[in-house]
């Protein structure tokens, strides 16, 4: 992420490159608060889906992780709609 300053204006947060920012952010927040975990942060969600294929193999193959909570941000805005 580019270190372009976040702008917070009456509780709205306003800023380039928030849905890699906001999952840095969970991710960094799960570690603190839960015990016996590991947080993968991975590339391509947008093409390919290859980071998370092998950030799951080497999860599964190096240390016996068989289950995932997957947080991939998406905003809800006047150009992108939720579901």
């Amino acid at each position: 992420v580019y270190a372009d300053p976040l702008r917070i204006r009456k509780g709205v947060v306003k800023g380039p490159y928030l849905d890699n920012r906001a999952g840095v952010w969970n991710g960094v927040r799960t570690l603190e608060r839960c015990r016996d975990v590991a947080v993968l942060f991975t590339v391509g969600e947008e093409h390919g889906l290859r980071g998370g294929y092998v950030a799951a193999r080497l999860l599964w193959e190096e240390f016996g992780i068989r289950r995932a909570l997957i947080s991939d941000i998406t905003w809800d805005t006047v150009y992108i709609h939720i579901g």
